[in-house]
Formats: structure tokens, sequence, C-alpha cells
């Protein structure tokens, strides 16, 4: 549930920021797509523990554990970006990877920031209180 669910909030938070920019195929799967599926693996290997009681038990954890694994998204985007982007734009190659690994962390965090901390605020406050709890 928790993957699913960083995966509709990363959907919705992405594409409300990209709603009036017309986009080509190539940065849809780029801007859309990937961090969709980084939030699901993020959502998958983290975000669990919002629902369960003994490792969240207010919605303030809740609300640092969303951060939390929405930054492990960014982390895990910022891979397949540096590895997509070679392989359906021209002009990169995959040797370059390892300075667009660098260039996605490093300027996407300033850039992405609010929005990856507003997406995983949200994540994890809503999968908590839709999870049975009562906040405290």
């Amino acid at each position: 549930m928790a993957a699913f669910w960083f995966a509709a909030i990363a959907l919705s938070c992405m594409a409300f920021t990209f709603r009036k920019v017309p986009m080509a195929r190539h940065a849809v799967i780029l801007y859309l797509i990937l961090p969709t599926v980084a939030a699901t693996l993020a959502g998958v290997l983290w975000g669990e523990a919002i629902l369960d009681p003994s490792k969240t038990n207010t919605l303030s954890c809740s609300l640092m554990r969303g951060v939390g694994t929405a930054a492990g998204a960014f982390a895990i985007f910022a891979v397949l970006f540096a590895v997509t982007l070679p392989l359906i734009e021209d002009g990169w190659s995959l040797s370059q990877s390892s300075g667009l690994f660098l260039l996605t962390s490093t300027l996407g965090i300033l850039l992405a920031g609010p929005i990856i901390a507003f997406g995983g605020m949200l994540a994890g406050a809503t999968l908590y209180l839709f999870g049975g709890k009562s906040p405290r």
C-alpha cells in the first residue's frame, strides 16, 4: 500500500509541477515516469514502516518518515535519471552517467527539494492517517 501511495503522491506532485509545460515524450519519461518509479521503490523499501505502529506511533514521526522516504526516492531517481538520459536522448553517452548523477544530485536537490519535502510529508501523513491511526 505504501508503494502505491508514494507513487500516487509523486505522480500528482510532478504532474502539478509540469501542468503548464508542453512536454516531449522523452521528457514525460524523465520527469513523470522516473520519479513515480523511484517513489514506488522507496515506498516498498522504506514507506511500509509508516504503517507499522511499533515504528511509527505519532503523526510527527510519520512526517519525518515520509520526508526520509521521499529523500530516498530522490536518490533512486538520481541514479535512474543518470542512466536513462543517455539511453533516450541524443548527445549523451553512458560514460557521462557519473557526471549526470552528480549534477542531478546537487542541482536537483536545490530545485526539487521543496517539492520532495512537501510530497514526502503529504504522503507520510496521509498514509499514517488513512492507515487507521489517530493523530497524537
